[in-house]
């Protein structure tokens, strides 16, 4: 089995036909090494490391947000803080930003779902603002943790806690 890798390193195909490769593709007999990837492809490293990064961001995100609010217990657990949830969660800011109510009619009470399917209640539309802040810096924060990684320098994912008073 021979294979034919695209132009960073980071895919191939099985393939046995050396004079039949796509554009930018270069072809291997065996199964290559990482001195051999680095060799051949000048931007290998740092794609590898592009597509690390990605890999922990997604295991981080996956995680979810755990929030501990000393004021009001009952909103506390696991967020979901996925691409959509991160919309949503916004989405609903911006509303009580503009209007000074929830997207359902009031400014008190408003039934927000956890990662594990639970409801919680936020009860005031500044707390809930609150934990918007939080969850949008704490994911601002992992999102420039993997850009400095994926570039190749030291940084560090926030952990996946916030607290509110």
């Amino acid at each position: 089995m021979a294979y034919a890798y695209s132009n960073n390193g980071m895919t191939f195909r099985a393939w046995n036909n050396p004079t039949d490769l796509l554009p930018g593709e270069v072809y291997f007999t065996s199964q290559p090494n990482t001195a051999q990837f680095a060799a051949t492809f000048p931007g290998y490293a740092a794609a590898l490391a592009s597509h690390q990064s990605g890999d922990q961001y997604n295991q981080w995100i996956g995680r979810g947000l755990t929030l501990t609010c000393a004021s009001t217990p009952a909103i506390n657990g696991t967020y979901a803080i996925n691409a959509g949830s991160q919309h949503t969660i916004a989405l609903e800011a911006q509303f009580v930003s503009t209007f000074s109510e929830f997207t359902t009619g009031g400014a008190v009470d408003l039934p927000w779902q956890l990662a594990n399917g639970q409801f919680v209640v936020f009860p005031t539309t500044s707390l809930f603002l609150a934990f918007a802040k939080a969850v949008a810096m704490t994911v601002a924060a992992a999102k420039l943790a993997i850009a400095q990684i994926s570039t190749g320098q030291s940084a560090a994912l926030p952990i996946n806690i916030i607290s509110l008073p």
